[in-house]
């Protein structure tokens, strides 16, 4: 397996040959004498993702491990100050091209103790949370439309409750509030809203840097595809009510409690905030 710099899988990185045969057709592109680290979290990702696919297709059974290291380097830049992430990852990239038998997914404690050292990033202080004193005017204009949603996630065991008050009092209160379906007339989508009040809410305890998030490009895609050659397959998957099929962890449930006429419930499923 042939090292490559990230930033050679940059679009952007390959300029035309000028020097090359000007009586082909084909265009010869070359990179830059000199170009610099991707150092955007985000830019890697993409770039990585592309890397990722060609090398899973070529090597199916290591597919899954090429996708445990993107986690950990996202991890690591969330979690440390600095570039540091991008040695690492140069260094163990390196590793990985010298020998086929090495597990991507396996961390290599000596190099990370060496790239990340004293650099973890300090803890994010908010101020204590508040729970929410009433539902957007969206809920109070539709209640037939929270209280059918409530009903169903209740009976899916998505939603938990009522709870008693001895356990509703510790739960962190979210106001609801209530949207159209922009491709569905007459269906609304139920939201919970995490970012109120302003300064005391859930989003506010929570880093911006651990929730940052980075679509696959259009390019990225044509770029794979051209890789794997003709007869590869492209799909495209619509789950129905993704989101409310992910679990959020027991110790993160009480910062999803919802209150509606009177009682107090608390979300066991991702939400839309």
């Amino acid at each position: 397996m042939e090292f490559i710099e990230i930033y050679e899988l940059l679009q952007e990185a390959w300029l035309p040959d000028t020097t090359a045969d000007a009586t082909t057709q084909a265009i010869t592109l070359r990179l830059p004498r000199r170009s610099t680290p991707v150092l955007d979290i985000s830019v890697w990702v993409e770039c990585y993702c592309l890397m990722a696919s060609v090398l899973g297709a070529r090597y199916p059974a290591s597919a899954s491990n090429l996708w445990a290291y993107l986690q950990r380097i996202v991890r690591c830049a969330c979690t440390f100050d600095g570039h540091s992430w991008v040695t690492y990852d140069r260094l163990y990239r390196r590793q990985a091209a010298a020998s086929r038998t090495l597990n991507w997914a396996v961390e290599d404690q000596t190099l990370y103790n060496e790239a990340f050292s004293g650099r973890a990033k300090p803890v994010a202080r908010c101020k204590p949370l508040l729970s929410a004193s009433a539902n957007t005017p969206s809920a109070v204009a539709h209640p037939d439309v929270v209280s059918a949603f409530i009903t169903n996630e209740h009976r899916l065991n998505r939603i938990l409750g009522p709870l008693p008050e001895s356990v509703a009092r510790l739960v962190q209160c979210n106001r609801l509030g209530v949207v159209p379906k922009g491709h569905t007339p007459g269906k609304w989508r139920l939201i919970t809203d995490l970012s109120f009040p302003s300064g005391r809410s859930v989003n506010d305890g929570i880093d911006p840097t651990l929730c940052s998030l980075s679509y696959v490009s259009v390019d990225t895609m044509s770029a794979i595809i051209s890789a794997l050659g003709t007869g590869s397959l492209l799909a495209k998957i619509d789950i129905e009510a993704a989101y409310r099929l992910v679990p959020v962890h027991s110790d993160d449930r009480p910062l999803l409690g919802l209150r509606w006429n009177g009682e107090v419930y608390c979300d066991a499923m991702l939400h839309l905030v």
